[in-house]
């Protein structure tokens, strides 16, 4: 610890913050992603195409 540079410490630290913090970011987004249905396997697309438009016409 005596050896390091000044600022290392301090570095590493920022470091972690901001890794948890771009971890918390992708699972909320991925969260997100799930919950509007973006991650069905065997979706047919004309389908979606045809909800999402019939959704953007009702508002």
């Amino acid at each position: 610890m005596e050896n390091l540079p000044p600022g290392t410490i301090p570095l590493a630290v920022f470091g972690l913050i901001f890794f948890l913090l771009q971890a918390y970011w992708i699972s909320q987004t991925i969260k997100g992603l799930r919950r509007e249905g973006l991650f069905k396997i065997n979706r047919d697309p004309l389908k979606d195409t045809k909800e999402k438009l019939e959704k953007l016409l009702k508002k």
